[in-house]
């Protein structure tokens, strides 16, 4: 059975979180961290399981899949530019971001979604608690993130 897949408009998904963050504040910004997260979780567990994702050395194939939702949902464009899975610390650069200029503020709405979104693809992908360490502002539409396990 498919599950049928919700989608927004940018600038309609930009309305609906800016609700949230200007209505509920902090208690907001928390609904859009965890959100995200568990949406992220789940929609990847959906993926895989819809992909037939075996346990082993599928890595590759999960990370394409969640950068295909992100794109298709007008998030972006995700490369994951630097892995170490040793340490667990990644840096992923979105291009093409369209929230950018609302993302860079750092309580605003899409500030916790994208923390969150990532977060939980990652915690879906190695198993283990993950946060955003920082992020970088590079010109045009570019934002960099640096991801570690969170201790």
């Amino acid at each position: 059975m498919v599950s049928p897949l919700v989608s927004f408009h940018p600038d309609v998904f930009k309305v609906f979180l800016n609700h949230l963050h200007d209505t509920y504040g902090s208690a907001g910004d928390s609904i859009l961290f965890q959100m995200s997260k568990d949406f992220s979780k789940q929609g990847m567990a959906l993926i895989a399981q819809q992909m037939h994702v075996e346990e082993e050395n599928n890595t590759e194939r999960v990370i394409d899949a969640f950068k295909d939702r992100m794109r298709l949902n007008g998030w972006g464009e995700f490369k994951v530019t630097h892995a170490d899975y040793n340490e667990l610390e990644f840096e992923i650069t979105l291009t093409d971001c369209p929230f950018k200029e609302i993302y860079l503020k750092d309580d605003s709405c899409m500030h916790y979604f994208y923390r969150g979104a990532l977060a939980g693809f990652f915690e879906y992908l190695l198993e283990t608690p993950m946060m955003i360490k920082k992020h970088k502002n590079v010109k045009g539409k570019t934002i960099v993130f640096y991801l570690s396990k969170q201790y």
